[in-house]
C-alpha cells in the first residue's frame, strides 16, 4: 500500500444504456504538434535532443498533443465522463524503485475524459514500438493495454503481476548507496541566488512547523535545510522552474539526509477545453493526482510557497522527496515486445483502476458507463493516436531541418 506520511490534509492551500450517442469526429487543427514559442531559449544540447530524437520530440510537445485529442473528441464531449487523468501518460513515464512501480510523473494530472490518456499512451507505444524495430507488434500492444484499462475499471482492486522488465532492471542495475545517492544528486544542483535560497528555507520552516505540531510523524529537525541548488533535467518539464533540496531527515546523521524536489507545477493546460481544471491551487491538483494514481511511496508530499517571484509564477509549488532506487522506463533498454507489452498492460490497470472512486453505487455506474464508451470509441481512439503520432513525425522532421 502506497504511504505518504507528509501529505496536504485538506486541499485548501490553494448509446448503451447510460451512454449517450457518440458524435462523429470532429477535423482536428492541423499546425499545433510544433515546440512551443520560446523554446529556442532552452540550452543548445536540449535543443539537440529534441532534434534527433522523436521520443523526446514527443514527450516535449504534450500540450499540442492534449489540444488535438480534446478538438478530435470534442463533439463527444457531453456524453464523456470526467475522470482523473495522468494528463501525460506514456510509456517512459512508468517508473519502479526498490519496494513499487507504475505510471509517475503528474505535473498535468487533471479532471477530463478518458481519451486524453488512452491517445497518449497509445501514441507512446507507436513511437517506442518504431523506434525498436516492432512495428508489427503494434496493434497487439495497444489491444492489451486497452484491455488493461478495461480490468482496472470493472475491478479496481486488480493488480498486474511484476512487468518482466522491472524484474530485470532490478536485478541488473547497481543502486546507488545513500552517500552516492546523495553526492549525485548535489552534484546536480546549480547555485540560486540569495533571495531564492532565503525563500526556500522559509517554505521549509513552515513544514517543519506543521511537524512540530504533530500534524505529520516527521521529527521537528526534519526539514532543517543543508543545501539549496536550481533542478535543470526533464524533458517535458525541462522549462518548468525547479529546485533541489537536501534537508536533515530523519536524524543529524549525515547518511540519513533527504533529498527533496521542489516543482512549480505546469501551467500550460489552461485553455484545454475538455479537461476539467480546479479552482484549486494547480500544485494541490498535482498532489492529488498523485495520491489518487500515483503507486510510488513518498516520505513527503505537499505544498510550499512559490520560492521565486515573479507577474507569472504559480503562487504555491508541489514538493517531494527522491527515492534512491527510483528509475524510469527507457525505451532504448526495452528488450522484447513482451516487455513493452507488460508496461502498457500494466500501466493500463493503473490508470483505470485509479480513475473514479472504487466505492458506492454512483461510482459503479460511472465506471460503467467509462467503459462502455471506450468500447464504443475504441476505433476512433486508435485512430486519433495513430494519426497525430504520423503528424507529430511530420513535426519532428521539419523541426530538425
Amino acid at each position: 500500500m502506497r504511504r505518504h506520511r507528509l501529505v496536504l490534509a485538506a486541499l485548501t492551500l490553494g448509446m448503451l444504456h447510460g451512454v449517450a450517442p457518440l458524435a462523429r469526429e470532429q477535423q482536428p487543427r492541423t499546425d499545433v504538434l510544433k515546440v512551443p514559442e520560446g523554446s529556442a531559449r532552452l540550452p543548445a544540447e536540449f535543443m539537440q535532443l529534441l532534434q534527433t530524437n522523436p521520443y523526446a520530440f514527443f514527450r516535449f510537445v504534450n500540450r499540442p498533443w492534449a489540444s488535438r485529442v480534446c478538438d478530435a473528441f470534442g463533439r463527444d464531449r457531453d456524453a464523456l465522463v470526467k475522470v482523473r487523468l495522468h494528463g501525460d501518460a506514456h510509456v517512459e513515464q512508468y517508473a519502479f524503485t526498490d519496494t513499487a512501480y507504475g505510471l509517475d510523473d503528474f505535473d498535468d494530472t487533471a479532471e477530463g475524459p478518458a481519451v486524453i490518456d488512452l491517445v497518449r499512451f497509445i501514441g507512446s507505444i507507436r513511437v517506442a514500438a518504431r523506434d525498436r524495430g516492432w512495428t508489427d507488434q503494434i496493434d497487439l500492444i495497444t489491444d492489451e493495454f486497452l484491455r488493461g484499462y478495461q480490468r482496472g475499471l470493472n475491478d479496481p482492486t486488480f493488480r498486474s503481476d511484476q512487468p518482466g522488465f522491472v524484474t530485470r532492471m532490478r536485478q541488473q542495475r547497481q543502486v546507488r548507496t545513500q552517500a552516492e545517492f546523495l553526492s549525485w544528486a548535489e552534484g546536480l544542483m546549480t547555485p540560486v541566488p540569495a533571495d531564492v535560497e532565503r525563500a526556500t528555507r522559509k517554505g521549509l520552516e513552515l513544514l517543519a512547523a506543521r511537524a512540530a505540531t504533530g500534524e505529520s510523524r516527521m521529527p521537528p529537525g526534519y526539514f532543517v535545510v543543508k543545501r539549496v541548488g536550481a533542478l535543470t533535467v526533464g524533458v517535458g518539464s525541462r522549462r518548468l522552474p525547479k529546485l533541489l533540496v537536501r534537508v536533515e531527515g530523519p536524524s543529524t546523521a549525515t547518511a540519513d539526509d533527504v533529498i527533496l524536489e521542489e516543482k512549480e507545477p505546469a501551467a500550460n493546460l489552461d485553455g484545454l477545453e475538455c479537461l476539467g481544471l480546479p479552482a484549486q491551487s494547480p500544485a494541490a491538483r498535482v498532489v492529488t493526482g498523485a495520491q489518487r494514481v500515483g503507486r510510488l511511496d513518498h516520505e513527503v508530499l505537499t505544498l510550499v510557497p512559490a520560492p521565486i517571484q515573479g507577474p507569472t509564477v504559480l503562487r504555491h509549488w508541489w514538493i517531494h522527496d527522491w527515492s534512491p532506487s527510483y528509475s524510469e522506463v527507457e525505451i532504448a533498454l526495452l528488450e522484447s515486445p513482451a516487455e513493452l507489452i507488460e508496461l502498457a498492460q500494466d500501466a493500463g490497470v493503473q490508470l483505470g483502476s485509479s480513475c473514479l472512486p472504487s466505492l458506492g453505487a454512483s461510482a459503479f455506474e460511472r465506471r460503467r458507463r467509462v467503459s462502455q464508451s471506450i468500447v464504443l470509441l475504441d476505433s476512433r481512439i486508435k485512430d486519433v493516436a495513430r494519426r497525430l503520432t504520423d503528424e507529430m513525425y511530420d513535426a519532428w522532421k521539419k523541426f530538425g531541418n
